[in-house]
């Protein structure tokens, strides 16, 4: 049996036991014996999913943003909105930076990145929008996949240059503005955009 056919298989087993999301689909395929990578969560969200609630980006997207950081060679990195493990996973897998920090507001994402090897990722459980003050950790890339789209209730209050400024506006593009902020002065920045429903409430 093809390995995309043994993946189904568990899916389509466990379908109705019990609620179907990433995490609980990876774990299953694991408790049968099969490992899985970053290529398998792929197919797995594509085809289980609900296409609202699929965060993950595409393995080869992920590839496509490594080769244009690699001349850049960033030693730290980071992620202020991953609500998949798989960029991440795959951009510390192939550029090994020394300190690779994403935040997330899903357990689910944590508990997946640990079932599939975090690669030195650091996933920190905090709604970087929401956090008050300006960090003074600064990055050489920042990378993310944030929810366009998405909206918090309130404006959000955004420190640039020691002035306090509320935004309102969606949550990634608050998350990019104050991600921009920790950048260093020739830091990269890579924002991937998915298409999702807009309006959500993060």
């Amino acid at each position: 049996m093809n390995r995309d056919r043994q993946l189904f298989r568990v899916a389509d087993d466990i379908r109705g036991e019990r609620q179907l999301n990433l995490q609980t689909l990876a774990e299953a395929c694991v408790n049968r014996g099969l490992t899985v990578g970053l290529e398998d969560i792929e197919l797995l969200a594509n085809n289980f999913m609900p296409k609202g609630a699929n965060f993950t980006v595409p393995v080869e997207v992920a590839d496509f943003i490594c080769e244009l950081l690699i001349p850049r060679s960033p030693k730290t990195v980071f992620d202020p909105c991953a609500f998949s493990p798989v960029l991440a996973l795959r951009i510390a897998e192939r550029l090994k930076p020394d300190l690779y920090i994403a935040n997330t507001l899903s357990r689910e994402t944590i508990e997946l990145a640990e079932l599939v090897g975090t690669r030195g990722v650091k996933f920190e459980t905090e709604d970087f929008v929401c956090q008050q003050g300006v960090s003074t950790q600064h990055f050489d890339a920042v990378v993310s996949c944030p929810p366009f789209g998405s909206y918090r209730r309130g404006p959000v209050s955004v420190n640039v240059n020691g002035e306090s400024l509320l935004v309102r506006d969606d949550y990634a593009s608050v998350a990019l503005l104050k991600s921009c902020l920790q950048l260093e002065r020739d830091g990269a920045v890579s924002y991937t955009h998915l298409t999702l429903p807009t309006n959500r409430e993060v």
